[in-house]
């Protein structure tokens, strides 16, 4: 007896774990559940959610919400939509057979406190089935953010940015802006193109560059003509007609073809201003120069395809019948003002040159 009582007493000191009967043990992990469901916590962590999957179909409706059964009518609608998942879910849009009409184009623009999906895949029935267009002048997908974009099984077709704004006074013309089909603008992520076509789409062209004003006519005493104001070069053609990647990522193109697309031309150089003429009045109405024309701007690069990121992978695809763009026309000089028309005559002013030509685009197909 003794013996046991020792040894009894020698397990208390030791403090050991109290081991629980199977029923008390269930009975305590239960209650510890309802504890933690009562305090908003849970014992484990959550699993990941499953992709999303939305649906888009040309007898779809953009009041639904782009389930199987309830499609919207346009991918703009889907991709607003996909938005709702912020970084939590990869988001794949189905887009139906037909063609879709994209007011402004599709524009994926998750960028600063907008929310955005892991990765957006848009997935139409077949490049011969499903064809994406824009209804006004702009590109057909215009992707900002840094996350997966793919873009599978579809025709990209009709994309035309506007041309570039005029110059102002000082200020040349606008770039065109770039990539007719698809344009990547910026941020890490990667874009994919798989079975895709890719077909007459073409880069903005450069805006034409300002005119110079003429020079004002001479009055009185002396009575000398102004001289023209120069003009202003004509912008640069946008480059990429088909596609354009200008972010830090990666393009890869896998089984698609992109044709008869066309970089944007350079803009037109703005003319000079005519010189005024001198006034008739006093031997000293001399007419004023005029002014030099503006450059033509560069013509746009990479008719099918510019790049200008981390790596370019293109497997089993033909990029083939795309143009670069051609440099704009130099703007014409100013003519000289006619002298006065006192005796004896006054001297008319002189004339300026024009502007030179633009330098045409580099990479019909690529440009690196």
């Amino acid at each position: 007896m003794s013996m046991r009582t020792n040894t009894h007493r020698k397990q208390r000191a030791g403090q050991p774990a109290t081991r629980l009967p199977r029923g008390a043990r269930a009975l305590a992990l239960t209650s510890a559940t309802a504890l933690c469901a009562s305090l908003g916590m849970t014992l484990a962590a959550t699993p990941a959610q499953a992709a999303v999957t939305l649906t888009v179909a040309v007898a779809g409706n953009d009041a639904n919400p782009c389930s199987s059964g309830a499609p919207c009518k346009t991918v703009q609608r889907a991709v607003n939509l996909a938005g709702q998942y912020a970084e939590s879910q990869d988001v794949t849009i189905n887009v139906g057979a037909g063609t879709f009409t994209e007011a402004a184009g599709v524009v994926v623009n998750y960028v600063g406190g907008n929310p955005k999906p892991l990765s957006l895949t848009i997935v139409g029935a077949g490049a011969d089935k499903t064809t994406i267009a824009p209804g006004t002048a702009t590109r057909v997908f215009g992707l900002v953010g840094d996350f997966p974009i793919a873009l599978k099984a579809m025709t990209i077709t009709g994309g035309a940015p506007a041309t570039g704004a005029t110059g102002t006074a000082g200020q040349p013309g606008a770039a065109g802006a770039p990539g007719g089909g698809v344009w990547k603008a910026s941020g890490t992520g990667s874009l994919t193109l798989t079975d895709v076509a890719v077909t007459n789409n073409s880069a903005g062209s450069g805006g034409k560059g300002y005119d110079g004003p003429n020079g004002s006519n001479g009055t009185g005493i002396p009575g000398n003509g102004g001289n023209g104001t120069p003009a202003t070069n004509g912008g640069a053609g946008g480059y990429g007609g088909g596609v354009a990647y200008s972010g830090t990522g990666n393009l890869v193109i896998t089984g698609s073809t992109i044709s008869a697309n066309k970089a944007g031309f350079g803009g037109e150089g703005g003319k000079g201003g005519h010189g005024g003429i001198g006034d008739a009045v006093g031997a000293d109405g001399e007419g004023g120069n005029g002014a030099i024309g503006g450059n033509g701007g560069a013509g746009g690069a990479g008719g099918g395809v510019a790049f200008a990121g981390n790596a370019l992978t293109v497997t089993n695809s033909t990029i083939v019948t795309n143009l670069s763009g051609r440099g704009g026309n130099g703007g014409a000089g100013g003519s000289g003002g006619r002298g006065g028309d006192a005796t004896p005559e006054n001297d008319g002013g002189d004339g300026a040159v024009g502007g030179n030509g633009g330098n045409g685009g580099n990479g019909g197909g690529v440009e690196l």
